[in-house]
Formats: C-alpha cells, structure tokens, sequence
C-alpha cells in the first residue's frame, strides 16, 4: 500500500484547518486501513516559532501510523496559466504520496505554468489543488474534484464557495478563478478565465 501524505499550513497563530485534515486522515486510515480509533495530528505536530509573516508547510506522511512528518518553509509559486488537459482514468481520491499520474500529466502543460485536468467532460483540478470560478455574483468549485481538499471544505462550510457541476464547456460562463490547496484559500490571486488554455 502507497503512504499517504497530509500537508498542512502552520502560521505564527496555529494549525490552519485542523479539523478537516483530521477528518481526512481518519477518514483514508478507517477506509484503507480498517482503523476506527481516531487520532489528531496535533498530538504529533510541534508548532515551530514563528514570525508573524512566516508560514510553514508540515508533511505528514503516514500508513496505519505516521512514519515521519516534515517541517518545510513555505514560499507561494505564482501560477498564471492553465493548459486543459484530458484523463478519463486519473484517480487521486485519497491523498497518496506517490504522485506520478499527475507528474505525468503536468509534462503535458506546454508554456503554461500548471494544468486542470478534465475527467469525463467534467472540470476537477490542477495538479496539486482545486479550483474556484468566479461568474460575477458568486464563486463556485467544481462538484468533480480528484480530491477534495481541506481549503475547499472550509471555504464551503464557511459559505463562501459553493459547489456546482461545471463541465468543460461551461468555463465560458466564468470570468475569472483562482486556485486554492492547504496553503492558501480566498487570498489566492485572482487570474481571468482566458488564462486557461485549451
């Protein structure tokens, strides 16, 4: 069986979205594992001190127990442009640290800085987060993503994303997105539509 891997975003103020990192690594451990005893990873993660700008990426990665966790300074990549990509057969429904597909699809992003990749007709990711669509009155997220990841549960929870299915021809109908994961949400920057090439 293939490790799985949390990543978690650690500022001067805490653990960023907790809760649903807990509830993913006790979900994928219960359904991959047969584990039903729940654990929190804040029992195992040593908050760092921090300057109040800083940010942390924290790399859990686990089997039925946690093999090692990493602390890593963070700085955000500035991705501009998305070249569509098709793959009716990607699955990365549990967060698996083995990440070759989507390494494989990204060698297929040409002068772009990342991909978004359409599975079925159907709008799901880029390679290492999910996507939000801005139609003028509301943002919206995809009902199809790979993995549906912590930031993007928050951010519906919080009401403000919601879910929507949206297929590739539907991406006309939207003027801008931005791209969200673990280690940033809402301030993401914010880039127009035409942006995504196809």
């Amino acid at each position: 069986m293939c490790r799985l891997l949390e990543s978690l975003k650690i500022t001067a103020s805490g653990i960023k979205n907790l809760d649903f990192h807990n509830q993913r690594f006790n979900h994928a451990r219960s359904a991959l594992f047969g584990l039903k005893k729940k654990a929190d990873l804040s029992h195992f993660i040593q908050l760092p001190p921090l300057k109040n700008s800083e940010i942390i990426k924290c790399r859990v990665i686990y089997q039925e127990e946690i093999i090692k966790i990493e602390y890593i300074s963070y700085k955000r990549k500035d991705i501009n442009t998305l070249k569509v990509v098709y793959d009716d057969d990607v699955n990365y429904e549990y967060k698996f640290e083995d990440r070759t597909h989507l390494t494989d699809l990204c060698h297929r992003k040409g002068e772009c800085d990342d991909i978004l990749i359409i599975k079925r007709g159907m709008v799901t990711d880029f390679s290492y987060g999910n996507i939000i669509f801005y139609d003028g009155k509301q943002w919206v997220t995809p009902a199809t993503p790979l993995l549906a990841g912590t930031m993007r549960a928050s951010l519906i929870r919080s009401n403000r994303i919601i879910e929507k299915n949206i297929t590739i021809r539907d991406l006309d109908q939207y003027k801008s997105f931005k791209l969200i994961n673990a280690l940033f949400g809402f301030d993401a920057p914010e880039q127009p539509v035409g942006n995504i090439i196809r």
